[in-house]
C-alpha cells in the first residue's frame, strides 16, 4: 500500500541523528512519521496516528486522562490505551518523556501555550 507524503522537514532526534518528518494521509486518516537513525544505526520509523497526536497535544496542555477523554468524547480507558501505544512507539515510559521525544522528533508542535495574565 503506497503513501504520498504531503510534506517533510529535516530534524534531529535526541541523539543528534537525522530524522525526517512526513505527514501522510487524508482528512480522516493522517499519520505523522519520523525516521530516526543513521551513521551505522538501524533506521526506524516512528508514526503516530491523528488520534494519538490529538491525545498527546491535549496531554501537552496539562490535561489529565479524564479531561482528555471528555474533550475527545471517549472513555478514559480509550485515552489510556492511546497513551500506552504512544509510549510504545516512542520507546518511553511516561507523559513527560513522550511529549519531549515527540517534540524532538518534530511530531508535535510545542509552541508556548498562552497563559492568561495574572494581576
Amino acid at each position: 500500500m503506497g503513501t504520498h507524503p504531503s510534506r517533510g522537514a529535516c530534524l534531529c532526534d535526541p541523539h543528534g541523528l537525522p530524522a525526517e518528518v512526513v505527514i501522510v494521509g487524508n482528512e480522516k486518516s493522517t499519520k505523522v512519521a519520523a525516521q530516526v537513525g543513521g551513521d551505522g544505526q538501524e533506521k526506524r520509523v516512528v508514526s503516530l496516528t491523528k488520534r494519538e497526536i490529538e491525545v498527546l497535544s491535549l496531554v501537552l496542555e496539562g490535561k489529565s486522562s479524564r479531561e482528555v477523554a471528555a474533550a475527545l468524547v471517549c472513555s478514559k480507558r480509550t485515552v489510556d490505551f492511546h497513551l500506552a501505544r504512544i509510549y510504545e512507539k516512542l520507546q518511553v515510559s511516561n507523559r513527560v518523556q513522550a511529549m519531549r521525544r515527540a517534540a524532538l522528533l518534530g511530531l508535535l508542535d510545542v509552541s508556548p501555550i498562552a497563559k492568561p495574565a495574572q494581576n
